[in-house]
């Protein structure tokens, strides 16, 4: 996943010069490398959320929200925390590539062609995928 995302960079060069920029990228990337490492306690039989998953989204999407807010104006000394946990860390605490990873399944519903959309969206797309699933009351706080 991860060299093909960097030949799709190649082809597609997006600005990666802000801590948001980069924390989207690193969304999508490590959010489709999570998306395959999802075992049937994430997933149902036909494809969608297990219980199990749907609270533990409900727990990390706040958190996502509250982090991108946060690196759209954030200090250079602020970045590192609030880079942390987006995608390394324990799997059920990753808030930005488990929230993505949760929503492709949705998206995906056992059918991985559905997720092309997606990876050629690129970073910006992550932010579509939140409009979709965040509850409007998160959904309203996003970056623009």
């Amino acid at each position: 996943t991860h060299i093909l995302h960097k030949a799709w960079l190649k082809k597609h060069p997006v600005p990666l010069d802000t801590p948001l920029q980069v924390a989207l990228w690193d969304c999508l990337t490590e959010g489709i490398g999570n998306y395959r490492s999802l075992s049937a306690k994430w997933k149902t039989p036909d494809g969608g959320l297990s219980e199990h998953a749907k609270a533990i989204l409900q727990r990390l999407q706040p958190i996502f929200v509250e982090r991108l807010v946060a690196l759209q104006h954030a200090s250079h000394e602020e970045v590192p925390a609030l880079m942390d946990g987006l995608s390394m860390g324990p799997f059920e605490q990753k808030w930005g590539a488990l929230t993505v990873a949760l929503w492709l399944v949705q998206e995906a519903r056992d059918d991985d062609t559905r997720l092309q959309k997606w990876v050629d969206a690129g970073p910006n797309g992550v932010l579509t995928l939140a409009q979709k699933y965040l509850p409007d009351e998160l959904k309203n706080r996003l970056p623009k």
